[in-house]
C-alpha cells in the first residue's frame, strides 16, 4: 500500500518471518525504538513475526528504501484479559507522527481496529498525541514489568 506526504512516498508492507533482517535494521535505530523494549535480534524478530500472535507492517521510503517505522497488531494478556494491542514506532526525525497517523489510518481500512488498545509509557507524548488523534480514549493505568502505562482503547 503506497502512502504520500509532503511529496514523499512510502510503501506500507506486511511483514513475514523472512523479513526479520529488514525489520531489525529499523528497530535497531534508537530514534525509532527509544520507548520500546530492548532491541531484538533477527532470529528473535523472525520468531516474533512467525508465532501467529502478531501482524506487522514496515513503512519504508520509495525514494531511498529507508525504513521510517513500523506498526504491529498483537495479542497480549493485560491484567488477566486478552487484548489486541496496536503498537507503532516511527522515526521522529522524518515526520514520524504524520507517517504514523497515515499508516494506521490506512491499515484501519483493512484491519478492524475496534477495541484495540495502545499502551502509552512515560515520556511517550508523541505516541499519545497520535493515539488521541486516531480516536483512542484513556481507559486506565496499568503496570507491566514495573513500568506504568496509560492504556487507551479504540471505541467500538
Amino acid at each position: 500500500m503506497t502512502l504520500t506526504h509532503n511529496e514523499s512516498s512510502v510503501e506500507l508492507t506486511k511483514l513475514s518471518p523472512s523479513d526479520a533482517e529488514t525489520l531489525s535494521s529499523v528497530v535497531s535505530r534508537s530514534q525509532i525504538m527509544r520507548f520500546w523494549p530492548p532491541k531484538r535480534s533477527s532470529a528473535e524478530l523472525s520468531e516474533w513475526l512467525g508465532n501467529g500472535s502478531v501482524s506487522a507492517w514496515l513503512n519504508h521510503s520509495l525514494e531511498s528504501g529507508y525504513g521510517i517505522g513500523m506498526v504491529a497488531i498483537s495479542h497480549a494478556t493485560l491484567d488477566g484479559s486478552s487484548e489486541r494491542v496496536l503498537s507503532y514506532a516511527f522515526d521522529r526525525c522524518i515526520d514520524g507522527r504524520d507517517w504514523a497517523l497515515r499508516s494506521i489510518r490506512a491499515l484501519a481500512e483493512t484491519e478492524d481496529l475496534r477495541g484495540t488498545v495502545v499502551l502509552i509509557g512515560p515520556s511517550m507524548t508523541n505516541s499519545e498525541r497520535v493515539a488521541k488523534v486516531l480516536g483512542y480514549v484513556f481507559e486506565r493505568e496499568i503496570t507491566l514489568d514495573e513500568v506504568g502505562y496509560r492504556l487507551m482503547r479504540f471505541p467500538g
